[in-house]
């Protein structure tokens, strides 16, 4: 399943929307790892519930985390950019993918 918009409720239990519809984060909460390496390990590992792709990240260095996400049968949640999926993660420069343990 792939699904376009980032703030997805269930990966943010501490924030509740009222009036129905999406919820604006300030990051992530949880266990999570950033990065293309580090997704590909966790993918390959099989461990990771969800995987974050920054829309405008080069397509040829993130295609083997979709490649492997849909063969492990992980979700693929598509953020914004690299700089909104940094800021979530709490980093102060861009991220490419990042995964929820």
């Amino acid at each position: 399943m792939i699904k376009y918009i980032l703030y997805v409720e269930e990966d943010f239990p501490s924030l509740r929307n009222l009036q129905g519809g999406f919820t604006l984060i300030q990051r992530f909460e949880g266990k999570f790892a950033v990065g293309i390496k580090q997704t590909l390990k966790h993918l390959n590992n099989g461990e990771g519930e969800r995987v974050y792709i920054a829309l405008n990240a080069d397509k040829d260095l993130i295609e083997p985390v979709v490649k492997l996400a849909h063969e492990k049968s992980v979700e693929i949640v598509y953020v914004e950019s690299k700089k909104e999926l940094g800021r979530l993660c709490g980093i102060d420069v861009g991220a490419a993918t990042a995964i929820t343990l």
